[in-house]
């Protein structure tokens, strides 16, 4: 029933959350089954309050950004997109997104290709959302 691209993002984000983030391992495997909850099943308990612990992380980032923390955005970060209840956490991805951006102006290429694909072609009020967090990130990518 779950395809093996699912497997291999949510091994992606265990792995991930393990070395990058240096969590406990409870931690660690709440967040990945959070994400993965949210991404494919449509429950986002908790999903808001772990993603304002994420900007936090992301916003001590070093500079230049790893290639685990760019795999991060475009596995993780961004399918967050995708689910029909994303505006309830959307506030703390908005934020997470633009710590990325501030941190490494080249990470606007992912996010834009994936709000591109993850467009809500019938849904007005999510296609508000991502049109103001468009506007944000290259709000930002402009300053710099």
């Amino acid at each position: 029933m779950i395809c093996l691209q699912s497997c291999r993002l949510y091994q992606l984000i265990y792995l991930n959350n393990r070395t990058s983030f240096s969590f406990e391992i409870y931690l660690s495997v709440y967040v990945s089954v959070s994400i993965y909850l949210s991404i494919h099943l449509d429950r986002h308990n908790g999903i808001a309050e772990l993603l304002e612990i994420l900007g936090s992380i992301i916003n001590g980032f070093a500079i230049p950004l790893k290639k685990e923390h760019i795999q991060f955005l475009e596995k993780a970060l961004i399918p967050l997109h995708k689910p029909r209840g994303v505006a309830v956490y959307h506030p703390q991805l908005s934020y997470c997104i633009s710590q990325y951006v501030e941190k490494d102006p080249e990470t606007i290429v992912p996010i834009v290709n994936g709000l591109v694909r993850f467009w809500p072609w019938t849904n007005a009020a999510k296609q508000v959302l991502f049109l103001n967090e468009l506007e944000e990130v290259l709000e930002l990518c402009r300053g710099k």
